[in-house]
């Protein structure tokens, strides 16, 4: 386990752009998308995710350990780098989905809307390098950092008029 954190996290105190966590999980994701069940509760059916990845998150429980002291309640931005056991290419919305829910589910985030996803670094509209990795048997994992990121819902509708004001 890999996990570097900043201590006293304040919303004020932290630049756009800065890296206050950065962590490997060693395993290949798993998304809730695929293979959901249907179950029946009460006489409703309800949809659940998938086996897989109910173990996925269980699994992701204690790499995120160091991070929940205080959940993060405001806007981040979050960079991820797969790298899987098999050629099988991950849908990469499905695990920003998928992580955002893990994250808010061990009350690392409040919620997952606080969340901007970025796939890398680009230079004139070009990437400078892909969010999948590529096949590594012996070391799959997924490489998470976590930025500074102001989000809209940060600046109230009160905040907004002070300011046109003056």
């Amino acid at each position: 386990m890999e996990s570097k954190s900043d201590k006293n996290i304040s919303e004020v105190d932290l630049p756009d752009g800065h890296l206050f966590h950065k962590l490997i999980i060693p395993s290949s994701p798993a998304t809730k998308k695929n293979s959901n069940r249907i179950v029946r509760i009460k006489g409703f059916f309800k949809v659940i995710p998938s086996e897989r990845f109910v173990k996925y998150q269980k699994f992701c429980a204690p790499f995120l350990q160091d991070l929940r002291e205080t959940p993060i309640d405001f806007g981040v931005m979050i960079k991820i780098r797969v790298a899987t056991e098999k050629w099988i290419i991950p849908d990469y919305t499905n695990v920003c989905q998928a992580l955002g829910d893990i994250l808010q589910h061990y009350k690392v985030i409040t919620n997952d809307k606080w969340i901007h996803w970025t796939d890398g670094e680009y230079s004139n509209s070009v990437p400078l390098e892909h969010w999948f990795i590529g096949v590594e048997k012996d070391n799959p994992r997924l490489e998470i950092e976590i930025y500074r990121f102001r989000h809209p819902l940060e600046q109230s509708p009160s905040q907004i008029k002070k300011q046109s004001k003056t």
